[in-house]
């Protein structure tokens, strides 16, 4: 690696990487495995064993990065809109109308963005110019409710911040809405095949390693959820891709009794999974309902989007729509799945975004899909590709303050399919 080459990281530029990196350590025998002890006995999601010991708190980093310090106007943010960053500038989208300026900041490479349950929070991974593996190479920042911007973490050797989420701790319903995320390396273990990945917790203190029970070949891949909720999805990545690349888990640790041992800083019970070839991830649309596309490499013509109800799963999924209009967010133009309201998702259509990717066009618009009727509608929100600046988008949501359901919810109100 040139000492003067920037090196492109980041979650949507690794698949590719990870899975060469998988088969080249499964086809070399012994490779890297001297003077080591045996992985750990595989054990399936949603099989807790016991707690690991809690972790010691890294403390807070010092400063760092082109928002460090700085101050934004916290308030500001509506509800119910798109947030547009493109790397200078915080835009609020509506869905009709026109977009507003709410914040201008110094250049900055804004790789993914969070709105905390109203917008009164937000959160900012951004991408450094690292140079060599110890130069810092992402920095997470925390845009407070008092209009201060608090530097969460940095990370260096290449690796990414990514999927920053706030979510409430699903063994704490008490406690604070916390800040989630998820460290991001370009390594494979030659011991498990699992692409290096570590889930992040904002402790009182600092950054708090979560732990996982995990497979050998799965990984932390991104975390998704109505923003506040104790419900939420861990998406995983399957180095060895069987049946498919990504598998979406529902954490349910809430649902546990006081003699449960999880806590904040572990995941035990994952369950619920679904399986898909699709990186644009999991629109949450109320804190029971989500949206996932699902689709198969080798079976393009099979995607869907569809809709699923907590504990309606064992029905199965309502299919919003099946067909070959919408664009997989591949990482030439990623793009993510967002929830539009409490009834609609958004999305792009694979023709415009194969416009602006060839030139013929610099935006497109973003299309509202009604989750029941599966009906396509055009928004004045304009999308365009993450460029120099990269940029990203995100939906604020209202705040939720749902309890855990205690009875069956009523799942007789839509057709459901298989998965």
């Amino acid at each position: 690696m040139s000492a003067r080459r920037i090196q492109p990281t980041g979650r949507r530029y690794l698949v590719l990487t990870a899975a060469l990196l998988a088969l080249t350590a499964s086809c070399t025998p012994g490779a890297g495995n001297e003077g080591r002890t045996p992985g750990p006995t595989p054990t399936a999601p949603g099989t807790a064993t016991s707690p690991p010991a809690t972790p010691i708190s890294e403390g807070m980093p010092e400063p760092l990065g082109p928002l460090a310090d700085l101050t934004w106007p916290a308030g500001s943010v509506p509800q119910n809109v798109l947030l547009d960053d493109d790397g200078r500038r915080l835009w609020a989208v509506p869905l009709e109308g026109e977009r507003e300026l709410l914040w201008e900041h110094p250049p900055a490479r804004v790789y993914e963005i969070a709105a905390a349950p109203g917008g009164r929070e937000l959160a900012y991974s951004v991408e450094l110019p690292a140079r060599r593996a110890e130069d810092p190479s992402y920095v997470l920042y925390l845009l407070r409710r008092d209009g201060t911007i608090q530097t969460v973490d940095v990370v260096d050797r290449w690796r990414s911040i990514e999927s920053p989420i706030f979510l409430q701790p699903p063994t704490d319903l008490e406690g604070p809405v916390r800040l989630y995320w998820i460290r991001m390396s370009q390594d494979v273990s030659l011991q498990t095949g699992r692409l290096g990945s570590q889930v992040m917790v904002l402790g009182d203190e600092g950054p708090l390693p979560v732990e996982v029970t995990l497979r050998h070949e799965e990984a932390p891949w991104a975390i998704h959820g109505y923003p506040g909720s104790w419900l939420f999805q861990l998406t995983l990545f399957r180095t060895n891709n069987v049946p498919t690349r990504l598998e979406h888990l529902l954490v349910i640790d809430w649902a546990h009794g006081p003699e449960y041992e999880a806590g904040l800083t572990w995941w035990g019970d994952l369950e619920k999974s679904v399986n898909t070839d699709i990186f644009t991830g999991v629109a949450w649309i109320t804190p029971l309902e989500y949206v996932i596309p699902v689709a198969q490499d080798f079976y393009p013509r099979k995607y869907s989007l569809r809709l699923f109800r907590f504990n309606c799963e064992p029905f199965g999924s309502h299919v919003v729509y099946r067909g070959t209009d919408i664009d997989w967010g591949y990482a030439e133009a990623p793009w993510p799945l967002l929830p539009g309201g409490p009834d609609r998702v958004l999305v792009l259509l694979a023709d415009d975004v194969r416009r602006v990717t060839s030139g013929r066009a610099r935006t497109a618009p973003w299309y509202a899909v009604d989750v029941s009727t599966g009906e396509f509608t055009r928004t004045d929100a304009r999308w365009s590709p993450p460029g120099k600046l990269r940029g990203w988008w995100t939906f604020v949501q209202p705040p939720s303050h749902l309890e855990p359901p205690t009875t069956s919810p009523d799942c007789s109100d839509l057709t459901w399919t298989w998965p």
